[in-house]
């Protein structure tokens, strides 16, 4: 045996089942230690059909809802939505919503080289980006719309050097 709970299959997959007699009930996982006999876990609650990760003496950090949502630190789909949660959702469809209090909800780092940051496409195919060059970010629309530059004047230069106050 590899530990104090081997399962082993003569050939093929092998399983584990931990059922419950209801369709209510959770089944888990739970991890301790000698201070602390539930510090994580990994629970299924049949009631909502969600897969929950605990850690830090038991709390809920992350979920997959029954949609196939990824939802960390909530249990909202749409974090901030017209209410106070904060977390991040990662829908099954794509769409990811961030919400935070107190700071940036989202952090995107570009090391060592000017260039995009972050890239925006239309089915598939790049439509523009934002990015930095020279210690300035710059906003290019791919298709002619140019770069829009804010170089610390207090001006917004567009590509074709038209300078618009702000």
């Amino acid at each position: 045996p590899l530990g104090l709970l081997n399962l082993e299959a003569s050939s093929g997959n092998s399983q584990l089942f931990i059922t419950t007699n209801d369709t209510t009930s959770r089944s888990q996982l739970i991890f301790g230690d000698s201070a602390d006999s539930n510090v994580g876990g990994v629970q299924y609650d049949h009631s909502d059909d969600s897969m929950q990760f605990h850690s830090g003496n038991g709390g809920e950090r992350m979920r997959i809802d029954s949609s196939g949502n990824l939802l960390v630190g909530t249990t909202d789909t749409f974090p901030g939505g017209g209410d106070t949660n904060t977390g991040v959702s990662l829908s099954s469809t794509g769409a990811v919503t961030a919400s935070r209090d107190g700071d940036f909800a989202a952090r995107f780092n570009r090391k060592t080289s000017d260039g995009e940051i972050i890239g925006l496409n239309k089915d598939g195919s790049p439509v523009g980006s934002i990015g930095t060059s020279n210690g300035d970010i710059t906003i290019d629309a791919s298709g002619g719309a140019g770069v829009l530059k804010a170089s610390g004047t207090g001006q917004l230069a567009w590509a074709n050097n038209l300078f618009y106050p702000i």
